[in-house]
């Protein structure tokens, strides 16, 4: 009986996380406001949301697409008339592209902001290089639970 409880959990802790809901833009939507426009490049991008602001900020949650979509490309086009703000909620990024542009990572906040505030136009592209959901934390249970269930398995 052990044996199959453990065999099952184990089993499960293997399954992906699954995406409830999401929204997918293809290339060439434009998402713009007062303050400047992007305009999304292949590949298909996907997030878990994504909010324009009445102050000039455009919000992505990215949270649980950075492995599957991988990048996330876009021309960005700011008016200078006012300070154009870009969030990405999740992981930090393993690289981020801009030009003219301060980009940072908040750690507190966990997303990346981008802010344009000269009047430009310009490629931004967010890229991850890694699987964010093995991380050493991850790997480390992960090596537990199959250490436990090999002991236990040669224990009966």
């Amino acid at each position: 009986m052990w044996k199959v409880l453990i065999l099952v959990s184990l089993i499960l802790l293997l399954i992906p996380e699954g995406h409830s809901e999401s929204v997918l833009l293809s290339q060439n939507v434009v998402l713009h406001n007062q303050y400047g426009q992007l305009t999304t490049k292949p590949p298909n991008q996907q997030y878990g949301n994504f909010t324009l602001y009445a102050n000039g900020t455009m919000f992505f949650d990215y949270r649980s697409w950075e492995s599957p979509v991988g990048i996330f490309s876009f021309t960005a086009q700011s008016y200078g008339n006012g300070t154009l703000v870009l969030r990405f909620k999740g992981i930090q990024p393993t690289q981020v592209t801009q030009s003219a542009a301060t980009s940072a990572y908040s750690v507190p906040n966990r997303w990346q902001q981008i802010t344009y505030t000269a009047s430009q136009a310009s490629p931004l592209t967010i890229i991850f290089t890694t699987n964010p959901r093995f991380s050493l934390q991850a790997g480390a249970f992960f090596g537990a639970a199959i250490l436990i269930f090999v002991v236990i398995v040669r224990t009966l």
